[in-house]
């Protein structure tokens, strides 16, 4: 294994933190976010004979607004109820009023315009009704608020859960991103993850250590990574001459697998592995409409 700064890791500079429901008595109150920040990666090497790659993410993936204001280490939930507000607002151009959250390449292709004070103005718009962001926020603040913001709008949220038996589900997210709904991610341990690769060797980075904070991130795309490798192996092969005969065979075999979601956090797009020391303690489908 190798290790590398983060510094050569674009997706690795943002920093911040949510906290989930309080599962202890009622009379305590829903915890908030905390700041965190990522350490080093580490470096998996992974040889091959063949893979298959899959992948899918929404077109033009997602926006990529970020909180500027104070306190912003306290702000991924605010970043992500954003930039699905962003997302939403092709459809619905009233979410962000005196902007578009969108554009059309030459070749036809969706993109997301930068952030400009419009995107800031509406930011400060769920602030009033998310509550202050120097506290940070909880998951019913972030539902809520999303619900309180979209109404004042003309229109409506609607969340569908993406866990199951109390853990994520990674079947519920692929139904979702199916259906073209953004997944808010609650996370308490990660690894955030990148994928290099040269000829038939993957690099599979995580970050390190394990992050056990809290944070907010959304899902908007997955891919899944199959790798083969030729394996031989002794076979027993009796005759009726020769009972104890064994033959060599060789055989392809899918040694491992590895899962990673496509995130969008803050200011930028990112890989999280699901395969690796991965918890979230909420995570929700939204869906926006009229």
């Amino acid at each position: 294994m190798k290790k590398i700064s983060l510094l050569l890791v674009f997706c690795l500079a943002l920093s911040c933190a949510v906290l989930p429901f309080s599962a202890a008595a009622v009379h305590q109150k829903e915890p908030e976010m905390g700041a965190f920040s990522y350490g080093d990666m580490i470096i998996e090497e992974v040889e091959y004979t063949r893979k298959v790659d899959s992948i899918f993410f929404f077109e033009g993936e997602l926006p990529q607004y970020n909180y500027g204001g104070p306190n912003g280490g306290k702000a991924c939930a605010l970043n992500a109820t954003a930039n699905i507000i962003g997302y939403y607002d092709k459809w619905y151009p009233q979410l962000i009023p005196n902007f578009t959250s969108y554009f059309f390449y030459s070749n036809g292709q969706l993109g997301y315009n930068f952030q400009n004070a419009a995107v800031s103005a509406m930011m400060y718009d769920l602030i009033d009704v998310m509550g202050n962001v120097a506290n940070g926020y909880t998951v019913s603040q972030v539902k809520n608020g999303l619900v309180a913001y979209t109404s004042g709008k003309g229109l409506f949220a609607a969340y569908s859960s993406v866990m199951q038996s109390g853990s994520f589900s990674f079947d519920k997210y692929v139904y979702e991103m199916s259906v073209g709904r953004p997944v808010f991610l609650g996370l308490s341990q990660y690894h955030m993850a990148e994928i290099g690769t040269s000829g038939n060797t993957d690099y599979l980075g995580y970050s390190y250590p394990l992050t056990n904070d809290n944070h907010a991130m959304v899902g908007y795309g997955y891919r899944i990574i199959q790798y083969y490798r030729l394996e031989t192996k002794l076979v027993w092969s009796p005759t009726l001459l020769n009972p104890f005969r064994y033959i060599t065979v060789t055989e392809e075999v899918n040694f491992r697998n590895e899962t990673f979601l496509m995130v969008q956090e803050g200011d930028a797009l990112c890989y999280l592995n699901i395969n690796h020391s991965f918890n979230a303690f909420d995570a929700f489908g939204v869906w926006i409409g009229n």
